[in-house]
């Protein structure tokens, strides 16, 4: 299901580009303010400015649009309600306010990458990142992963990446399996989370 949403958007973007790339030979102005209106313009412009093929074209930019997006949305609203409970107990045993980021797959696995932000952060000292990234692993990260095999249905094609945010723009990542180790642990900016 997963996979049939991801291929939807994908010819939704080639489906847009073409008309981009269509609208922009008859005008650059409209060529422009089609990528400034992403999302919107190229529903339009199918059926006014485009040039090609508009009864193959139309018709296939709304359907992908609307199966994509909702397997997208889908996806989602299900990955927020099995990862409920597991948010509801870190935040009541370990102050870790957690929201779900993004479900995504690696190496066929299923991953849950959360944002979270740690209650206890500004008494935490440390000399270096390393430093941090190891007391994060051991006083959050281990307890952490307890309450994931216990909660979710989790099965062993699946992990969950925790991404601490810190002060100073760092944020700590974990992987967790359910089998309850933390298999990798490294850091990233505040920008992109846990890449």
């Amino acid at each position: 299901m997963f996979a049939v949403g991801v291929i939807c958007i994908l010819t939704w973007l080639v489906c847009t580009l073409i008309i981009f790339v269509n609208v922009t030979k008859k005008s650059t102005p409209l060529g422009c303010l089609t990528l400034l209106m992403l999302p919107i313009m190229p529903f339009i412009l199918v059926w006014t400015t485009y040039t090609g093929n508009k009864k193959v074209m139309g018709p296939l930019l709304y359907l992908t649009a609307i199966i994509g997006f909702s397997y997208a949305a889908i996806t989602l609203s299900q990955a927020r309600e099995d990862l409920e409970p597991f948010l509801k107990s870190v935040s009541q045993e370990l102050d870790l306010k957690c929201h779900l980021s993004s479900v995504g797959s690696k190496n066929g696995l299923r991953e849950y990458t959360l944002g979270c932000v740690y209650g206890g952060a500004d008494k935490i000292e440390f000399k270096n990142i390393e430093e941090l990234v190891e007391i994060h692993r051991s006083t959050l990260a281990i307890e952490a992963v307890k309450y994931y095999p216990k909660i979710i249905k989790a099965n062993e094609d699946s992990s969950i990446v925790l991404g601490v945010r810190n002060k100073g723009g760092i944020t700590t990542c974990f992987r967790l399996r359910p089998s309850g180790d933390v298999s990798e642990s490294w850091y990233s900016g505040a920008e992109e989370l846990c890449e």
